[in-house]
């Protein structure tokens, strides 16, 4: 998902590649596919990660080449994000994380710009409004897109780059070509797609677009391939 530079030598030599650091599980929206919804109902201080787990990871910071703040919530939730990015990137360490997007203020996104972050993935799963709040249930499209283009504009080179993540699903496969555009007029880098693909319970269940097993149609295109495969050289 990252589009990462290494910002020195001593960083190729560090004892950890990445490590994954949850902000918390809490989130400002309830997404029809999230795994999480259920999950967070059962846990205190609304899955806030607290100080004292950051700071007993700080000294290790030095032996950390990267650090992705992205969890099962929203990252900008937890307040503390900022300080504890900027602290990762005072030991050299690269950073992003992957955001719903909605609380990317200006003000939030001037302060983010400062602490120069390598990458920023923002989740959007339709290219229009009615699409894209069907599925992310209880967002604004027009708030996000302002949000998006106004941290572009903001931007004083290519950091953060910039990332759309699309969770692909039959409802809304046939927007990517869309998307493409969307993404190139609010000035945005990049786009991932992924399956829908981390089930919990019932929440996301049948909502992929490939299946999870093989049926008659599969099974008859991975012989073909294999019979490809085996084909003499000419």
């Amino acid at each position: 998902m990252m589009r990462l530079n290494s910002q020195s030598g001593q960083s190729n030599t560090r004892k950890w590649h990445l490590w994954q650091v949850e902000p918390d599980l809490e989130c400002n929206l309830n997404c029809i596919m999230c795994p999480w919804r259920g999950y967070r109902k059962q846990l205190k201080d609304d899955g806030i990660m607290d100080k004292a787990v950051w700071n007993s990871l700080v000294p290790f910071l030095k032996d950390v080449k990267s650090i992705d703040f992205t969890g099962g919530g929203e990252p900008l939730l937890n307040g503390n994000l900022l300080d504890w990015m900027q602290q990762a990137r005072h030991h050299g360490c690269e950073t992003g994380f992957l955001t719903n997007g909605l609380l990317l203020k200006p003000s939030f996104s001037e302060k983010l710009i400062q602490i120069n972050p390598d990458w920023l993935a923002i989740s959007i799963d339709g290219a229009d409004a009615v699409s894209y709040e069907r599925i992310r249930r209880g967002s604004n499209f027009d708030e996000l897109c302002r949000n998006i283009s106004t941290l572009s504009r903001l931007r004083i080179s290519d950091k953060p780059w910039l990332m759309i993540n699309f969770v692909i699903m039959e409802s809304n496969a046939d927007q990517l070509e869309e998307m493409v555009r969307l993404a190139a007029g609010l000035g945005v880098d990049q786009i991932n797609v992924k399956q829908c693909d981390v089930i919990r319970s019932d929440f996301g269940k049948n909502l992929g677009i490939y299946a999870g097993e093989e049926n008659k149609s599969i099974k008859r295109y991975k012989n073909y391939s294999n019979e490809l495969k085996n084909l003499p050289e000419n």
